[in-house]
């Protein structure tokens, strides 16, 4: 299951090709988790 994840994740950055698309994309996860903590 652990790799299968680490896979999924190695395709998403293969699919991302700028570094800021991922940073851009890493802070889009963090509000989104900030968001689903506030919402409990």
């Amino acid at each position: 299951m652990s790799s299968a994840k680490f896979a999924a994740l190695n395709e998403i950055l293969n699919f991302i090709p700028a570094p800021r698309s991922l940073l851009n994309f890493i802070s889009l996860l963090r509000s989104v988790a900030a968001r689903a903590v506030l919402a409990r």
